[in-house]
């Protein structure tokens, strides 16, 4: 399957596979693995070391139930849908997760009327397992947080987001799929039908589908497609890890209702290893590999999460990771929705771009939907 740039046109047909997955995060690793479920020949190409290091691991590792996005939207779609496989396949794959609800805060009396709207907007989109609370029920699950009002969404739960990406590229690879790590994607060429690919490093692999899950650099990986329309702009998200002494302060995922579309706002999220971290705050920023550059101090944290529990302090809070969403518009612009769509010059070329949250949560059904485009092609 890899080809040296000597390699004839001709030659490059004859060792030409089915299905070329750029990027190994946890969606190109589910579309990695959905296809190669179907027989077809796959490869994965993943520039960095190992799979899964950008957007797929450093994020809240929330299984999303669908409660922000316009109801008919592929994000509504895709994490309602990518919920019920997601949790089927951490059991098959004995991936660690726990459902364990969370709770959308209005603090003040003035914000009850957008928590109804979500409610509205969260079962228009066909979210389960929500209901509405009244502050005194509210409190009695979680008497650590101010509340006027809350929305209990039961079926929300959390992963190990590491465990998630190892598991679904050895069952992507037990089908058959063949991944390459330190494969940064540098040229492409369309070849009358099939594409191909050059990597630095790993050669050259000829395919006839490419489909484009890179992420933060997808935008790059379209225009060596061809397709030119698209900038993702990063946006970091910091996170802060409460000391273990002060964990109990909540028992589930506590989020304030959102006042913006650029983030759902710094929330409390348990983790399955048994930590609890506030954030992520979010921040566009210059460049899509900027993880550290001038971070936030554990105060601003703090600001943001003592009006969703008073009595947090200072003392309680240590700088945690950061990550970076790939987002389809600039600062200021309204939220995007996901694009995953042909490559309008050539359609045998599928591109997934923005694919930032509720995308951990989404990629199953992201891959269900990229194996109905791949059977078009490859048919």
């Amino acid at each position: 399957m890899s080809l040296q740039s000597g390699h004839s046109v001709h030659e490059a047909r004859e060792e030409c596979v089915d299905a070329l997955v750029v990027g190994g995060g946890v969606v190109g690793l589910f579309c990695a693995l959905y296809l190669a479920d179907a027989a077809y020949e796959t490869v994965l190409l993943e520039k960095n070391s190992r799979c899964g290091e950008e957007t797929s691991t450093r994020n809240s590792g929330v299984m999303h139930a669908g409660l922000y996005y316009k109801p008919g939207s592929l994000k509504a779609r895709l994490c309602v849908r990518g919920r019920a496989l997601l949790e089927e396949w951490c059991r098959r794959l004995n991936v660690t997760h726990r459902i364990c609800g969370k709770l959308v805060v209005a603090s003040e009396q003035s914000e009850i009327y957008k928590l109804e709207s979500i409610y509205s907007q969260a079962s228009g989109c066909g979210a389960e397992k929500l209901r509405l609370l009244e502050a005194e029920e509210a409190r009695h699950l979680e008497p650590h947080v101010k509340i006027s009002a809350a929305m209990l969404s039961a079926g929300t739960g959390i992963v190990d987001q590491s465990e998630l990406v190892q598991r679904v590229r050895g069952a992507a690879e037990e089908r058959g799929a063949l991944v390459l790590c330190d494969a940064e994607v540098i040229d492409a060429e369309e070849c009358g039908g099939f594409w191909r690919i050059v990597t630095r490093g790993r050669g050259a692999v000829s395919a006839r589908l490419v489909v484009n899950c890179a992420g933060l650099y997808s935008d790059r990986v379209a225009a060596m497609l061809g397709d030119t329309r698209h900038v993702i702009y990063p946006c970091r998200g910091e996170y802060c890890s409460i000391v273990p002494s002060r964990r109990a302060l909540v028992g589930r995922l506590v989020y304030p209702v959102p006042h913006d579309s650029v983030s759902l706002g710094v929330h409390f999220t348990p983790t399955v290893g048994g930590e609890l971290l506030a954030g992520p705050s979010a921040r566009y920023i210059a460049e899509r590999n900027d993880y550290e550059n001038e971070r936030l101090d554990a105060a601003e944290f703090h600001r943001a999460g003592v009006k969703l529990i008073p009595g947090l302090r200072l003392s309680d809070l240590r700088l945690s990771y950061s990550g970076i969403r790939p987002k389809r518009v600039p600062e200021g612009a309204p939220a995007a929705d996901f694009l995953i769509e042909r490559n309008p010059a050539y359609p045998n070329a599928i591109n997934l771009v923005g694919i930032e949250s509720p995308g951990l949560t989404a990629s199953p059904a992201i891959a269900e939907a990229v194996l109905e485009m791949a059977h078009e092609t490859l048919r």
